[in-house]
């Protein structure tokens, strides 16, 4: 059975005294280490200074908050200043300001990509990548398109868009160049101003005049093969049969009109024949599609980024309980407050 001492007495009659003695004689006689426990900081920090002021123990550590303690007893001997300032805690303290580095790394990575994570992303992003390896046909098909379409893409070649971009093949079919290639003005049914009859070597339409700038180069058929332009559709259906007739094709192509849902279109390879709503819809899905990869593949890295820090703060803590450890077995006298006690 143990033994428990109590000492009693109003205030002035030597408790403290007694107390700091018994101290004296158990540390004199290497007994412990000892736990002196009190009520509150100011009564713990009391007895402790008196140990240190008298120089009965050096080997005295004190638990607790910095800002909680007597100042001249924490500059003595709280545990974590011990720890930052004995030589025995040097190989422990370099070890936790390494891991306390990843940390920060770590925590820097993970707030970039939450960035990224949460944006929101307006942009169009690559889908070659994406198509080559889930839809190779849809693929093949856009890298081959008519011969008119790719007489078209050839011709305009290194010319920039409105957005300093040249475009690729996927640039071209998404935006519907080819479409608008080859859809009738709105106001196609506008008479033009004075009508005229078509001369060789001539195009209908200024605003037509790039697309037929071979045909005005080599000149046309026999004069009067081409009937009066009365109206802008005239004008317009001239320079495009001027244009084609030039590359070897008898007609203007006709405009897709379908407007098929996302199974059928992705059953089609045939993108080429695509109209521009179902463009469209396809477009949104491979996107979708290629975003939700993304994110996938973001919320992956940060798992693993995660458990790094998790690694990381784990090694700190085991380092930093190894430098406390290390302390702690030195000491004679180990003081905390009850509150503090309940938390160690």
């Amino acid at each position: 059975m143990s033994e428990v001492s109590l000492i009693q007495g109003p205030p002035g009659t030597g408790k403290s005294f007694t107390g700091i003695e018994l101290l004296r004689i158990l540390t004199t006689n290497n007994v412990g280490p000892i736990l002196l426990i009190a009520y509150t900081n100011h009564a713990l920090d009391h007895i402790l200074r008196k140990v240190l002021e008298d120089e009965i123990t050096r080997k005295v550590v004190r638990l607790g908050n910095y800002h909680a303690t007597d100042q001249f007893v924490a500059d003595a001997c709280l545990l974590d200043t011990l720890v930052k300032s004995e030589e025995s805690t040097r190989t422990d303290r370099s070890a936790a300001w390494r891991h306390l580095g990843t940390m920060r790394e770590v925590q820097e990575e993970m707030s970039k990509l939450m960035e990224e994570i949460i944006k929101v992303d307006t942009t169009q992003p690559p889908l070659d990548d994406y198509l080559t390896l889930h839809h190779p046909d849809h693929f093949e098909e856009l890298q081959n398109p008519p011969y008119w379409i790719q007489h078209t893409l050839e011709e305009f070649a290194g010319f920039q868009d409105a957005d300093g971009q040249v475009d690729t093949h996927m640039d071209y079919w998404s935006k519907g160049k080819d479409l608008k290639l080859i859809t009738p003005p709105a106001d196609g049914a506008r008479p033009v101003v004075q009508p005229v009859q078509s001369q060789p070597g001539q195009t209908g339409g200024g605003r037509f005049a790039i697309l037929s700038r071979a045909s005005q180069a080599e000149g046309s058929s026999a004069p009067g093969a081409d009937p009066p332009v009365r109206t802008v559709g005239d004008a317009w259906l001239l320079d495009k049969l001027r244009y084609f007739r030039k590359i070897g094709i008898t007609q203007v192509p006709t405009v897709p009109r379908g407007q098929r849902d996302i199974q059928a279109l992705l059953k089609d390879p045939k993108v080429w024949r695509m109209s521009w709503e179902e463009r469209q819809t396809i477009c949104a899905h491979w996107t979708n599609e290629v975003r939700a990869e993304i994110q996938s593949v973001q919320m992956a890295e940060f798992d693993s980024l995660k458990r790094k820090l998790e690694e990381a703060q784990t090694l700190r803590e085991e380092s930093l309980n190894a430098a406390k450890h290390a302390v702690l077995s030195r000491a004679q006298i180990i003081g905390c407050t009850t509150t503090g006690l309940s938390r160690t």
